[in-house]
This record gives structure tokens, C-alpha cells and sequence, in this order.
């Protein structure tokens, strides 16, 4: 999810022999993942999608990955509801974000600002931009 160039999701899948369907937003990076899946040796696929409407059914993978991809979604919320939906029962999902130092603090970007993983809140952002 996010996979961008698809760096770490092909390093991943050529270690673990796993297959890899990497998804991004924009076409220029898939198109730069296509292009370095081929020394890696690895099944790998990418796409164009929305993190937010996930182009697979239910329960389809075992693993799902978001590196520094989640805070950058348009909908938060729905990427992150995708990502769990697309788990098999057992699935693992591997998210990494930003998260302010200081709550609120006027030296991030707006996006940034509330994210609240640690205390068991909702990894993303305010109330208001959820809708809450």
C-alpha cells in the first residue's frame, strides 16, 4: 500500500519468497517499480489505485505493508479500513507514520499534527477531519 518505487516491498518478497502487489497512486511510480522489480527476482505486480477503494476482495492477503503511505491518503481512515479488510483471518499488517513529538505542535504540517498512535487513538489525525 503506498509502495511508491517499490523499494522495500521487493526487497521483502525476494527474501520471504513471497508475491508482492504493490499499489500507489501515481503512475510515475509504478512505472519506476515495474521498471526495478526485475533484479530482484521477485513475483512481483503493480498498480494505480486509491489506498481508499483497494482493488482486491476481502480476506485475499496474508500480509499488508504501508510505509510512510497511511498519513498521505486523502481518507485516512477508509486506507486504513481497506488495509485491514483485504487480511486473511491471522493477516499481519505493518504500518509506519509520523507521529508528533509534541501534539499539535505548529512546526509540522497540519496532517501531521494529531496523529495519535500511542495511546491507542486513531492513527491519522483530528477529530474534525474525520468527521466525529
Amino acid at each position: 500500500m503506498g509502495c511508491g518505487r517499490g523499494g522495500p516491498g521487493l526487497w521483502l518478497a525476494a527474501r520471504a519468497h513471497a508475491a508482492l502487489v504493490g499499489i500507489d497512486f501515481s503512475p510515475v511510480a509504478i512505472a519506476q517499480a515495474c521498471h526495478r522489480a526485475a533484479p530482484f527476482a521477485a513475483d512481483a505486480a503493480f498498480a494505480v489505485a486509491d489506498l481508499a477503494r483497494l482493488p482486491f476482495t476481502g480476506q485475499c492477503v496474508d500480509r499488508a505493508l504501508a510505509l510512510d503511505a497511511l498519513q498521505y491518503a486523502p481518507d485516512r481512515v477508509a486506507a486504513a479500513r481497506q488495509a485491514l479488510r483485504i487480511l486473511k483471518p491471522g493477516g499481519r499488517l505493518v504500518l509506519t507514520g509520523w507521529h508528533p513529538h509534541t501534539r499539535g505542535s505548529e512546526r509540522l504540517p497540519p496532517r501531521h499534527r494529531h496523529t495519535d498512535c500511542r495511546s491507542g487513538g486513531e492513527c491519522g489525525g483530528d477529530e474534525h477531519e474525520h468527521g466525529e
